[in-house]
């Protein structure tokens, strides 16, 4: 069990070593003399703002634009050094300066973040003259609590619209907070469009596939009714929808009128999906058989995500976002450890299992070395993690139909079995009882079940007739094979004559060395005197 939870551990160091990256970055960049101005030219349209960014820490969140935008504060900006800002951690109120130099002909521009998350909302502070000492401010705000449908920039991402006239250098302000990672791009108008539809193509592909794989497994689930089927469906649902929120579509087109923050719904959502990929590897990993250690482990993480749940409805969910990272790792390890080992203990369908969540984990594992710094942020970057999704789902339904064939032989094997068992045990049975002068005899056997352990027989000899019962433990062939041998055993016996009370001795010594230690046989016979009508009856 440690060393799958090793494992998790090295899957998700980036996570660990997120912070360290960021100081270090940061702390290096106040070296620096100022960040360059970004030149807007016709040889491309997009622009990463990232290392043409001043940075401002507001850890008490009391300055406003005419404060940082004059001395002694408008001096104390330091350059960033990292593409993609990470800052070790959140920071209450980061203010945020980039100057564009604008040498086309265009004037309009799009500026996007490319991760969402603020909960404080993003201020962009437009000066009403260009370069030189604004006296006054345009304020635009983005993100927060505001309603998609109240913002000024309808988009999936937070972003601006901004007006630089041709050969004019302006310079922005932005306001943001709490943050902890930031990636800003400048667009051109035209680029923005082009990228915008390819992006659309990507994510309509992957939803389609996810409403497919959904409805199509809640099909089987209504014909078969197996339940790793229904958590199967609202598994991939939770997902879409946190995928749903993690592009932004969420609050574009399901709940544009919403007013909680973007960390609020994704407390809310995590939790959800996190529960529901919790139940699905209990039902398809049959885990309370396999492994019931695990089992209970994956429990208490379900109770927790019923805590975590619910924190979003009593502002609870920031205390969440502090650890996230603790409850991804363990969700992981877990996941990943009863995959691997249900797989080496003979469960064929674990295979699909683990290769489905390998490739989600290195989906994840790619987005967060994006959010670094070591990879760039661009197409496949930004798409990856839903591209492993939409991956883990096909390979996941695989895993599902394996798992039902698998289950499905094995009943065929166990139906023929007991078929095979069912045969041997009435052929033990008599088909009729003997004809017997003054006597009436009936006799039948009826299984609890299809096969059990239960057999009678009649004996006769020397003037007596002796009726025998007996009944083994188990079923199906389990209790068929004991049966069979006793009943030679017993046969053998009765051919002797012995006394009812030596009989019970042979007996009882010939099968304790012939039977397993956890078999049992219970055994009664009645011995009758035919001429006196007396009735003998001896048990053990």
């Amino acid at each position: 069990m440690m060393k799958f939870l090793l494992l998790g551990l090295l899957a998700f160091c980036p996570l660990l070593v997120r912070s360290v990256l960021a100081v270090d970055g940061q702390d290096r960049a106040s070296d620096g003399a100022a960040a360059p101005p970004v030149i807007l030219d016709d040889r491309q349209g997009e622009y990463p703002l990232g290392l043409h960014l001043e940075l401002l820490a507001d850890p008490d969140m009391q300055w406003t634009i005419e404060d940082v935008s004059a001395p002694p504060l408008a001096d104390r900006f330091v350059p960033s050094r990292q593409e993609n800002l990470q800052l070790g951690g959140f920071i209450p109120s980061l203010w945020v300066r980039f100057t564009a130099h604008n040498t086309t002909e265009s004037k309009e521009w799009v500026l996007i973040s490319n991760l969402l998350g603020y909960e404080g909302g993003i201020d962009l502070f437009v000066p009403n003259v260009s370069i030189g000492s604004p006296h006054s401010w345009t304020t635009k705000r983005t993100e927060g609590r505001i309603a998609f449908k109240d913002r000024e920039f309808q988009h999936r991402y937070p972003g601006f619209r901004l007006a630089i006239e041709p050969g004019e250098a302006r310079t922005f302000y932005l306001r943001i907070g709490p943050v902890a990672n930031l990636s800003l791009v400048l667009w051109s108008q035209e680029a923005f469009a082009e990228q915008d539809h390819d992006a659309q193509m990507v994510l309509g592909a992957y939803y389609g596939i996810i409403l497919v794989m959904a409805l199509y497994n809640l099909f089987i689930f209504i014909s078969l009714r197996d339940r790793s089927y229904l958590y199967y469906v609202v598994m991939v649902t939770f997902l879409g929808f946190w995928f749903t929120h993690w592009n932004g579509l969420f609050t574009e087109y399901l709940w544009p009128e919403g007013r909680w923050s973007w960390t609020q719904l994704h407390t809310l959502i995590f939790g959800l999906g996190s529960a529901s990929i919790f139940k699905f590897v209990q039902s398809f990993l049959m885990t309370r058989v396999h492994l019931p250690r695990i089992h209970h482990l994956i429990s208490v993480m379900i109770a927790l995500h019923v805590l975590i749940i619910v924190a979003p409805f009593f502002e609870l969910h920031i205390l969440f976002l502090s650890i996230q990272h603790l409850f991804e790792l363990t969700k992981w390890s877990l996941v990943l450890a009863a995959g691997i080992l249900t797989w080496r203990r003979g469960f064929r369908p674990a295979r699909f299992f683990v290769l489905a969540w390998t490739a989600f984990v290195c989906g994840g594992f790619m987005i967060n070395l994006a959010f670094m710094g070591v990879l760039p942020f661009n197409f496949i970057t930004l798409n990856g993690f839903q591209i492993a999704h939409a991956l883990e789902v096909v390979l996941l339904s695989l895993a599902l139909a394996d798992r039902i064939n698998l289950l499905r032989t094995e009943k065929e094997a166990q139906e023929a079995e007991l078929q095979t068992a069912h045969h041997l045990q009435m052929g033990l049975m008599p088909t009729q009882p003997p004809e017997l002068e003054n006597y009436d005899l009936a006799g039948r056997c009826l299984p609890a079940s299809q096969v059990g352990g239960d057999f009678f027989q009649y004996f006769q000899a020397d003037g007596r007739l002796s009726l025998c019962l007996a009944d083994v433990t188990g079923h199906a062939m389990e209790a068929a094979v004991p049966v069979m041998m006793f009943s030679g055993v017993l046969e053998t016996e009765m051919q002797y004559g012995h006394p009812v009370g030596q009989l019970l001795t042979r007996l009882n010594r010939l099968l304790h060395r012939k039977l397993d230690s956890r078999t049992f046989i219970c055994f009664a016979i009645g011995e009758v005197h035919l001429e006196s009508r007396r009735l003998r009856l001896a048990n053990v």
